[in-house]
């Protein structure tokens, strides 16, 4: 039978209060729990209207929801970022739709599938297309949530999101069928059962550490934003400057450069092994290049630590892209690599790299690196694992709204791909984070006063099924989902043969 209607009220009542719990489920404020009743009453006002007020209501709704779960978070004009959410809600109702339309005369395990597989397929499509990465995903308001993020080591950041489809049509299917339909609820029970003991052992048996490193997390001195700052600005961007303004910038620079080398060495004597700034650290221009490179290696070489070092290089004589660069130095002084920030944010004005991530053996095991938003693209990350990094150097600069959700997107790719995450973070939360995305340390700009987070870090990564074989639950997903589809039509071709 088709789907029963409800009463108009009773339906946008279900809208209503989806749409909430999916605002503070994800994004800014992401409440797990409200991750996975919310799409429940979206589906159950899809499942009860009629197919066009359906999409409508869902688009509108859901692009409501997302307003307030992003609010601030998306660097784009309103209008824009108000565009770009009803696209993608208008993408993911279709997806809604076709569950009800599959479901309608349907029933048993396998349509319950439907949703979670194209939603599934939705998320993986717009990561993979998507300017901004895996941002909006509902898979990471569970980053915290250990034993059930631990999935994402198999299946990858798409496995939580089957989830939470898979919970909606199952629980709408236990509305509309009551007991009858207990054989598809079980299924879902014992899967999710499945997901939780995997996650609990996972965590329980992790072998004991043997190999850490003491490493320092620099943010920028705050000085640097306050002194002379107007004529830094106009330097660095190659606007027109009288010689004493120059002067003043170009001092500027030399002192925060002295700032920051004083706290390199006060880790050092305190006994770091590795010191890293924060992305964009430190700002200046290629004429100003050769001189840091110099002090920073005589700092390095001196007290015989790695160091890394986050920082904008402008190039206001020619007006070329800016170089979002991570430089690491060996304790000989030598350079050991300059890595280019991969992906550029959209509206920034970064060059991109080649995106090949760096690779460093050391007595500290296996390091790479990756730059904040290079971290939301998990197949370019997945480098990492497949290196079998134990250590990924992720010097980040957020701002205050995405500062937790950010956060959580890069905990995630450490529990993926299996290494040691080690997060300095200018204007957010700095962070070290284990292979099974345990918080190790954290330090809040926002309400703490202190520029230097220090943390003993394990430095032996965990090899994962996910870093192995890549997307290949989510490209299972996708061809179930379109398996689903062709099923339903051939159903329906039979029966419409068999009446004539």
């Amino acid at each position: 039978m088709s789907h029963r209607r409800s009463p108009l009220r009773l339906s946008l009542a279900w809208l209503a209060l989806g749409a909430t719990l999916l605002a503070f489920s994800q994004g800014r404020w992401a409440v797990p729990l409200f991750a996975f009743l919310g799409p429940v009453f979206l589906l159950r006002y899809v499942r009860t209207v009629r197919p066009r007020w359906a999409l409508a209501g869902f688009v509108i709704a859901h692009t409501a929801a997302w307003e307030v779960a992003y609010l601030d978070t998306v660097p784009l004009p309103t209008i824009a970022h108000i565009g770009l959410f009803t696209g993608l809600s208008l993408i993911l109702g279709l997806v809604f739709l076709v569950d009800r339309w599959a479901t309608g005369r349907s029933r048993g395990f396998l349509p319950a599938l439907v949703l979670p597989c194209g939603w599934v397929l939705f998320e993986f499509l717009s990561g993979l297309a998507s300017p901004n990465g895996t941002w909006g995903s509902i898979a990471y308001s569970f980053s915290g949530e250990l034993s059930l993020a631990q999935i994402v080591s198999v299946t990858g950041w798409t496995g939580l999101t089957f989830l939470v489809g898979w919970f909606a049509t199952t629980v709408n299917g236990l509305w509309e069928h009551g007991a009858t339909a207990w054989r598809e609820a079980a299924a879902f029970v014992a899967v999710l059962a499945g997901v939780l003991v995997f996650g609990g052992l996972r965590l329980a048996l992790a072998p004991a550490t043997t190999q850490t490193l003491r490493a320092a997390a620099i943010v920028a001195p705050g000085t640097f934003q306050t002194e002379h700052i107007d004529e830094l600005w106009r330097y660095t961007r190659g606007f027109e400057l009288d010689a004493s303004g120059v002067e003043l910038a170009q001092a500027r620079i030399a002192e925060s450069l002295e700032e920051h080398l004083v706290l390199v060495e006060r880790e050092a004597r305190a006994g770091a092994d590795l010191v890293v700034w924060a992305e964009a650290n430190f700002s200046l221009t290629e004429t100003e290049e050769a001189r840091w490179l110099e002090r920073a290696r005589e700092v390095a070489r001196e007290h015989s630590i790695y160091l890394g070092m986050g920082a904008t290089i402008f190039r206001p004589e020619t007006h070329e892209r800016t170089k979002n660069t991570l430089v690491l130095l060996g304790p000989d002084g030598e350079i050991e690599w300059r890595f280019l920030k991969a992906t550029r944010v959209p509206g920034s004005g970064n060059v991109r790299g080649d995106g090949v991530l760096p690779r460093l053996d050391t007595d500290h095991g296996r390091w790479s690196a990756a730059i904040c938003f290079d971290l939301d693209f998990p197949r370019l990350i997945r480098q990492a694992g497949r290196m079998d990094a134990d250590l990924v150097l992720a010097p980040s600069n957020d701002w205050t709204e995405v500062r937790e959700m950010h956060l959580r997107m890069h905990i995630m790719r450490a529990i993926e791909q299996g290494f040691t995450l080690f997060r300095p973070t200018k204007d957010g939360i700095s962070a070290a984070a284990d292979p099974y995305g345990r918080v190790l340390a954290r330090l809040d700009t926002e309400i703490s006063p202190e520029k230097v987070m220090v943390v003993s870090l394990p430095v032996e990564g965990v090899a994962t099924v996910y870093s192995r074989i890549g997307d290949v639950f989510s490209w299972l997903c996708a061809a179930l989902f379109m398996g689903l589809v062709l099923r339903k039509l051939a159903t329906i071709r039979s029966a419409a043969a068999g009446k004539l």
